[in-house]
């Protein structure tokens, strides 16, 4: 609070004030009143050793153990004195004195013994597990040959190999002991020996490119022209003219837009190649009705009346002035109470008003009345007489603020590189500029002032984490399944084992015949016997899409591939690739 600032107070208020002022301002002697005590608080504590060990019990059984304790605890002994004038109480600093007692203390527990021992010695007689020598591991031999060119380009396959490597195995000899755990004596067990046959998998990647099929890309819908817009209804706006002040009058008007697109076929390889495939031109237009409001304009005068100030004001201009003290010659933070006596022109303002019924008011005329008038302030003021006691009295330095915002990293890892749906913490490094003051202090009359001398920079390193969702999708693919058929034969595709199929959404058969499409119809074989049939195929090269969760493929299994000819003689060769997909939401 500015109490320095000019407070209107009455004289009776500025006497309650001076008489509700603390009565310890008038007092000056204590007397002695009574002797006070702390609470006993423990300073120090020394125990003894906890008796019987229990190392010399047997694992689990209670034992029961005490120690002897001397605690010492202290205390104040406080001399309150009493003001003789409002009965307020203190504490006589230099009369304060601390006392000391010891205590002897004996405490129980109860713990458990911890020498464990030997119950049972077990010796098994069966063998147990094979354990490899991986060191030993050699004559390898591949399952199948290389068939990378033939895999689907990024898509992983496993190569087996078959090896012979040296083996062990045994028959245990276990130690059960008191506390339950157990202990395998390797050096007392029987061993055999062996070579054994063993299968190392290694993992490579597909290079059969291929050109998937296209898809059309569809640009947003662009602005070919302006609004054409046509005139607002002249019907509502004569309306509008007519229609009382203030009623609402909604207004149409209609307008047309022309809007073009580009529609892009691309297609794209397994390996990420984009190819353009054609380029088109959409057209479409518009149309939209805007509506404004309009108001009815027919206004009149509702009523006429006068209107007067309630109160006199001071009319602007120099007052003449002239308060009882000067606060430039009292002492700073003194109070005492000013008066300024003021010789002020006062005036009243009356006006004539028309009231209309659109609310607007019209004023026709004005008159001033004026009178001279004498105006005293009555208010507590503060002194403001200042003066420095004493300069650089010490320092200090503020804390550490932000100087700008942060300057930020990209986030790492991408989601692309994440399976999708997975959950995990991306990262970023950031720095941030920092400043702060060194301030001065001095000491006046008014109180302690801090004064800013200087700054300090500096610059911090930071890492911000967050979650996000892998975007990444599974797709497990066999290219070339298919068989040769003639008139009248059935045959059954190369089996593909499928692992896993819970992870995909979608079947992609994908059709390539050498020949004729006709007389050929096609079918695939699941687990479980589910059978899926591709419709009729109108062209050589076709892909159809399905998904497992129609026909209920929830179980890993066997595909087969089902090729019937009721054609001619000619053998066709029909090449089917499967590829099973997982699909975004």
């Amino acid at each position: 609070m500015d109490l320095r600032g000019p407070v209107k107070l009455s004289l009776s208020a500025c006497v309650a004030l001076f008489f509700s002022m603390p009565n310890s301002a008038f007092a000056q002697n204590w007397m002695a009143h009574s002797t006070v005590y702390s609470e006993w608080v423990e300073t120090k504590r020394d125990c003894s050793e906890w008796l019987p060990s229990v190392d010399k019990f047997d694992w689990g059984v209670p034992v029961r153990q005490s120690a002897t304790c001397r605690i010492t605890t202290n205390r104040f002994r406080k001399m309150m004195e009493k003001n003789p004038v409002n009965g307020e109480l203190r504490e006589r600093e230099s009369a304060r004195k601390e006392e000391t007692r010891v205590l002897l203390n004996t405490a129980w527990r109860t713990e458990t013994g911890t020498n464990d021992r030997v119950l049972q010695t077990v010796r098994e007689e069966s063998w147990g597990e094979w354990r490899i020598d991986r060191d030993s591991i050699g004559q390898c031999e591949p399952v199948i040959g290389d068939v990378s060119d033939k895999i689907d380009w990024g898509n992983l396959w496993v190569q087996m190999y078959e090896c012979v490597a040296d083996g062990e195995r045994s028959k245990p000899v276990t130690q059960y002991w008191l506390s339950g755990k157990t202990t395998r004596l390797k050096d007392e067990e029987e061993k055999e020996n062996l070579p054994v046959t063993v299968y190392e998998s290694f993992v490579s990647v597909g290079m059969n490119d291929r050109w998937l099929k296209p898809e059309p890309k569809y640009q947003a819908w662009s602005e070919k022209s302006e609004d054409v817009c046509g005139e607002w209804s002249k019907d509502a706006l004569s309306i509008a003219e007519k229609q009382p002040w203030g009623s609402p009058v909604m207004v149409p008007r209609v307008c047309e837009q022309d809007l073009t697109r580009l529609v892009v076929k691309e297609e794209r390889s397994l390996s990420g190649k984009v190819r353009e495939v054609s380029r088109d031109v959409e057209h479409k237009s518009k149309t939209r009705t805007e509506w404004r409001v309009e108001y009815g304009m027919q206004d009149q005068v509702a009523k006429n009346l006068w209107e007067s100030d309630k109160e006199w004001d001071v009319m602007v201009g120099d007052m003449d002035c002239k308060p009882l003290f000067n606060p430039d010659f009292v002492p700073f933070g003194t109070l005492f109470i000013n008066i300024n006596t003021c010789n002020v022109t006062e005036f009243k303002r009356h006006k004539n008003v028309d009231v209309m019924r659109s609310g607007k008011r019209v004023v026709k005329e004005v008159r001033d009345e004026t009178r001279d008038a004498k105006r005293e302030i009555v208010f507590l003021d503060a002194g403001r007489k200042d003066k420095l006691i004493e300069d650089a009295v010490a320092t200090r330095k503020t804390e550490w603020q932000h100087d700008g915002g942060k300057n930020c990293n990209g986030w790492s890892p991408v989601p692309l590189h994440v399976p999708n749906g997975d959950i995990f913490i991306q990262t970023r490094a950031c720095t941030q500029n920092q400043r702060r003051h060194t301030e001065t202090l001095s000491k006046w009359t008014s109180g302690d002032r801090w004064v800013a001398s200087g700054q300090e920079y500096r610059e911090i390193t930071s890492t911000d984490v967050r979650y996000a969702t892998g975007m990444k999708l599974r797709r497990q693919s066999f290219p070339d399944v298919g068989v040769t058929v003639a008139g009248g034969e059935t045959k059954l595709g190369t089996p593909v084992v499928l692992k896993g199929i819970d992870k995909y959404s979608r079947l992609r058969v994908s059709v390539d015949v050498q020949g004729s499409v006709d007389t050929l119809s096609i079918s695939l074989v699941g687990p479980k016997g589910k059978t899926i049939s591709l419709p009729a195929l109108s062209k050589t090269k076709q892909s159809f899409f399905f998904s497992l969760s129609d026909y209920a493929l929830t179980v890993d299994g066997e595909w087969q591939v089902k090729v019937s000819d009721s054609g001619s003689d000619t053998a066709r060769r029909v090449g089917v690739s499967l590829s099973f997909e997982e699909t975004r939401d």
